[in-house]
Formats: C-alpha cells, structure tokens, sequence
C-alpha cells in the first residue's frame, strides 16, 4: 500500500472513531445526570485507552462500541419503553479479562455507593 493510502485510510479511521465518540455523547444526553456523568467518564477513559491499540483490539473496540449505540438509541428512546441498562451475562464476564472485572468492580462501587 503507497503512503498515501495509507494516510487516506488512517484519516477515514480517524473520522470514524470521532463521529462514533461524538455519538456516544450525544445519545448520553438522554441519560440520567449520574448515568450520564459516569458513561461521559468511561467513554473518555476507554477511548484514551485504546488510541494506540492495534488493528484486531481496534476492530473489536469499534464493534463493541457500535453495538452500544444501537442498544442505548433503542433504551433512550420513548418509542421503545425500555428499561436503560443491560445485563451481562455470565459467558460475557466469563471472557473479561483481569483488568476489565476489576474495572467492572469499581464502576459497580461508584454506581451503588458500595464500600468495604
């Protein structure tokens, strides 16, 4: 691949992940002043996390990042009267690896107020 192709690729992948930030944001507009305090912290954490992760995490990354929209677009919307949120499930936490249940732990603390 030439070099400018290159660079045309990384811009248009550059613009994909902003608008995909830039929506995220938006539709957390919709949330709860706590949920959308807690999703705007998460989303800036997680996507200055992955900045420089590589072609297969990015590709994952951006897949579970879009499935997030279409679920949350479904539970702010009146027309679908769903309830905001989603249940894991265990073959879900099952695949987490170390740090993401530890990242799960600490989100559920601040969500509930938990402490030890």
């Amino acid at each position: 691949m030439s070099e400018k192709m290159v660079m045309f690729v990384s811009k248009q992948h550059q613009q994909t992940v902003k608008r995909l930030y830039k929506i995220i944001f938006r539709l957390h507009k919709s949330l709860p002043g706590e949920l959308k305090q807690i999703g705007d912290s998460y989303v800036r954490h997680e996507f200055k996390l992955h900045k420089n992760a590589n072609p297969e995490q990015t590709s994952l990354f951006m897949n579970e990042w879009a499935n997030y929209v279409q679920i949350l677009m479904k539970q702010v919307n009146p027309k679908f009267k769903q309830k905001i949120g989603q249940d894991l499930g265990e073959s879900k936490l099952n695949n987490f690896n170390e740090n993401q249940v530890r990242q799960l732990y600490e989100l559920f603390k601040e969500t509930t107020g938990y402490k030890q």
